[in-house]
């Protein structure tokens, strides 16, 4: 997730000539406080079937950075600024018989001095997985899901002002079955997509994604088998990738 409270400012324009892009280098000094909370809640859930725990912990981080070149740009459009960070976040986990979930959610608010990102800002992220048993002991599905921010240009450092915000997601649903001693078989399908967003402010996840389907078909030796241990899979593929 991303936002801004306001619009970034253009660069200027840079020197011309075979010397154009210069010499880059900066310093970047970092100072973290961060603040464990104990569990806020743990709620029993009700029923046979879902019995377990839900347990929620949060957390809050404050930042403080300084960088003499904070746009990681050449001698002569370089800018210091001190950016200011807080972190508040949480962390969720459940488990019962028949499901396990995770969640880390992590904004970012962000005051930076100088550079492109000047201002207020808001980043950060979040993620997840779980994994629920359908059918006990044969059908079963996984899931997972990302987004926060990363740089992605070949530019050196990691100024904010190179950040993209990333979506991943991904689900899989799979069978499962033992075979008596003799071998135990997974049939599984996967499908999972990445998504890439701009730099600017034209919404998240309109540069570029791809996409993956795959297929595993797996069979691998069971209880009957001491010494010697065999496995057998199959794996089929395909990914489409697409640029705005």
């Amino acid at each position: 997730m991303q936002g801004s409270a306001h619009k970034r400012r253009r660069k200027p324009l840079k020197p011309s000539g075979p010397n154009s892009h210069g010499r880059i280098f900066s310093v970047a000094v970092t100072f973290s406080v961060l603040a464990l909370a104990g569990p806020a809640s743990v709620l029993a859930l009700a029923g046979p079937a879902a019995a377990g725990n839900l347990t929620i912990a949060p957390s809050l981080e404050l930042r403080q950075i300084y960088s003499d070149n904070v746009d990681q740009e050449p001698d002569g459009l370089d800018e210091s600024s001190l950016i200011t960070e807080i972190v508040p976040g949480f962390t969720l986990r459940s488990e019962s018989a028949r499901a396990t979930a995770a969640l880390d959610v992590f904004p970012i608010i962000r005051y930076q001095t100088a550079g492109e990102d000047e201002g207020f800002t808001l980043a950060g992220g979040l993620a997840g997985l779980g994994t629920v048993e359908v059918e006990e002991d044969l059908f079963f599905i996984d899931a997972e899901a990302s987004i926060s921010q990363q740089v992605l240009s070949n530019k050196s450092g990691s100024s904010t002002a190179d950040e993209n915000p990333v979506g991943v997601f991904l689900v899989s649903p799979y069978l499962q079955n033992r075979f008596g001693g003799f071998a135990v078989g997974e049939a599984r399908y996967r499908l999972s997509q990445v998504l890439i967003g701009d730099q600017e402010d034209a919404g998240p996840f309109t540069v570029s994604d791809s996409t993956n389907h795959s297929v595993n078909l797996s069979l691998d030796s069971g209880a009957d088998f001491t010494r010697l241990k065999w496995a057998v899979n199959g794996l089929a593929t395909y990914e489409n990738r697409s640029e705005a």
